[in-house]
């Protein structure tokens, strides 16, 4: 099994900062989605996806999810 991300609007797949390709064979396989996912988070990136790939009697399953990005903290008046 392999979890990857994937530029939604490319279809890139990261393989290492600053840096995507068009294989998903090179991808970066972060081996757990909430790795992933905090990985994205942290990292703020927007317009990705986690990309799951596994073997299922011969048969090659792929499972796409779009990552939300958190929403935006409401900005706090300073106090007059």
């Amino acid at each position: 099994m392999s979890i990857v991300l994937q530029h939604i609007k490319s279809g890139l797949y990261y393989h290492g900062p600053g840096s995507w390709l068009r294989e998903l064979s090179g991808a970066f396989d972060f081996d757990h989605s909430q790795r992933a996912i905090d990985f994205v988070r942290q990292r703020r990136l927007t317009g990705v996806a986690v990309v799951v790939t596994f073997i299922d009697n011969g048969v090659v399953e792929t499972y796409t999810t779009p990552i939300e990005s958190p929403p935006q903290a409401p900005a706090l008046a300073a106090a007059a």
